[in-house]
């Protein structure tokens, strides 16, 4: 294949189950059967980029002995494969699951389908029957026991580019659909399972709502759901390059807790050290988002109309709609309530408010654009702005990472830069539940009213203690080496597009071939952390030692 890669081709999903097949008719080694455990891959996006990565890795449980099957999705009233900005074209329900079907069948996997699991009309009935209901029934809905409308929040959020809680009509049809989308897949998941013994399942992710609603039903029957992602290192993810997996949970929420327990009473080496110094100089100098940034203080300060005499208060808000943020509540419903109660408790005071939200409110993700900002939703709110509160534009280019260090606290409803800002010694208010969130530093509010009195009197809050900084960098370098492996099975040309596969022949995925894979395999099976190994100094930082 060129350097153009797959994508080149007029059928990019043949040239690539072209490329598989070819890899398959190289090999020698043949499939063990019928001794191991019966594990099914269940990635109902259909993507060509996890998809796969998973054929990868079931080829090689295959010649372990596994018996796998692949799971895909079809005719739903609404996915994730759909958004406000891409709307539902009648062709992707078929490419969807076209894909899935011509790459698994190109290393001779079988194929299960949501489709073989369903009642004639039984969708269409379904959608009908949740006609009456407002978006915070949809929210509040639940579905054989299971709390359907919250496993679903994060996708319909996702859906509308925005808070998911909008009682517009769009937003409650869209809620309708996706709750139609979820009945149909909770009953097909309990069919299939009722069918089929299966050991393990393997899926991406585990916030979206395929992923969390099968997350649900195995789990109360007690089937282990493994899940992984294409790494979460910033500037990497959709690389292929760093995959992350978690035994015990939904990977989408970082938590990572075996690893960790086991990981933070460990002290960093004076080469852990240095990587990890040279990882956050790097941060600092420039960031994906902000490539330029204005660093010196007297011109930040000139920016923002800040009285070097007064506290000043930082908030660093996510993306309202992206994973990170979305079903992360603690003592606030969602992140713009955080956002709205710190600016009403603080107006008039004081206090300098500082907000700086997320510059990807401003750009275009996975061809989506944001339908609400910080901003706008405080105009709303409280037009005009307080005096005392300042919000940061994106094109003002102001350094997140010197604004904090102006700051006499940041808070951060799950952003790391609530991390970062310990580890320069400010004191770090996290208000949402972030991946990081009471790991043994920063402060976590227990109620509303700690909160807003934390707040109201930053100056007072104790800086981190040395005990606190050294955790915390322990932390981030657990989260950005250990918790990533090293692995590539294949080059994109950009974020989730293959252009290439870096093997040729299925038997360079046996055993004692690839160390990385060898972990994954024996960690999913044997139900173990899957870990980078603390020699593996797999961080990727240019100037690293």
């Amino acid at each position: 294949m060129a350097d153009g890669g797959f994508a080149l081709s007029d059928d990019p999903v043949g040239a690539l189950a072209d490329a598989l097949r070819a890899c398959r008719d190289k090999a020698l080694l043949r499939p063990r059967h019928g001794d191991g455990p019966r594990v099914l891959f269940a990635n109902m996006r259909g993507g060509a980029f996890l998809l796969t990565f998973e054929l990868m890795l079931a080829h090689r449980l295959r010649l372990d002995g596994s018996e796998v099957e692949f799971l895909s999705c079809r005719n739903l009233p609404t996915c994730n494969n759909r958004s406000i900005d891409r709307p539902e074209p009648e062709f992707i329900c078929e490419g969807c699951a076209s894909t899935t079907q011509r790459l698994a069948g190109a290393l001779d996997f079988p194929v299960r389908s949501i489709k073989d699991f369903r009642r004639p009309g039984q969708v269409q009935a379904t959608h009908e029957s949740l006609r009456h209901l407002s978006t915070r029934e949809c929210f509040d809905f639940s579905h054989r026991g299971l709390p359907v409308g919250r496993l679903c929040e994060v996708s319909v959020s996702r859906h509308l580019c925005r808070d998911a809680i909008a009682d517009d009509d769009f937003a409650t049809e869209t809620w309708r659909k996706y709750l139609a989308s979820a009945i149909t897949l909770i009953d097909a998941y309990e069919a299939l399972l009722n069918e089929t013994s299966y050991d393990l399942i393997v899926a991406p992710n585990g916030d979206f709502f395929w992923y969390n609603l099968l997350y649900a039903v195995a789990e109360r029957r007690g089937v282990r759901v493994a899940s992984y992602e294409s790494g979460f290192l910033p500037g990497y993810c959709g690389s292929g390059g760093y995959w992350s997996f978690d035994n015990r949970d939904r990977v989408s929420r970082l938590r990572f807790a075996d690893g960790w327990n086991a990981w933070r009473d460990e002290p960093l080496s004076d080469a852990e050290n240095a990587r990890l110094d040279a990882w956050i100089r790097e941060q600092y100098r420039d960031s994906f988002y902000n490539p330029n940034p204005v660093d010196d203080p007297a011109a930040i300060r000139e920016m923002l109309h800040l009285d070097p005499a007064r506290p000043v208060v930082t908030l660093f808000s996510n993306v309202s709609w992206d994973g990170a943020a979305v079903d992360r509540r603690t003592v606030f419903f969602s992140m713009m309530e955080w956002v709205e109660q710190t600016v009403a408790h603080l107006a008039g005071t004081d206090v300098q408010v500082v907000i700086r939200p997320h510059p990807a409110e401003d750009m275009v993700m996975e061809g989506n654009r944001s339908r609400e900002s910080v901003a706008g939703r405080l105009a709303l709110k409280c037009d005009p702005l307080p005096a005392n509160v300042r919000i940061v534009r994106n094109d003002d280019r102001v350094s997140s990472y010197e604004l904090l260090r102006m700051s006499d606290a940041v808070v951060a409803y799950t952003s790391k830069i609530g991390l970062e800002a310990l580890l320069h010694g400010v004191p770090a208010i996290i208000a949402g539940d972030a991946h990081f969130a009471n790991r043994g530093f920063g402060r976590h509010p227990a109620s509303v009213d700690e909160y807003l009195r934390w707040v109201e009197s930053p100056a007072d809050l104790s800086a981190p203690t040395k005990h606190e900084i050294e955790i915390a960098r322990r932390y981030l370098y657990f989260f950005l080496n250990r918790t990533h492996l090293q692995l590539r099975f294949f080059e994109t040309s950009r974020p989730f597009e293959i252009s290439r596969l870096c093997i040729s022949s299925l038997d360079e995925l046996a055993e004692g071939r690839i160390p990385e894979l060898d972990l994954i395999v024996d960690g999913l099976l044997n139900n173990r952390p899957i870990l980078a190994p603390r020699e593996a100094d797999s961080l990727p930082v240019a100037d690293a030692v």
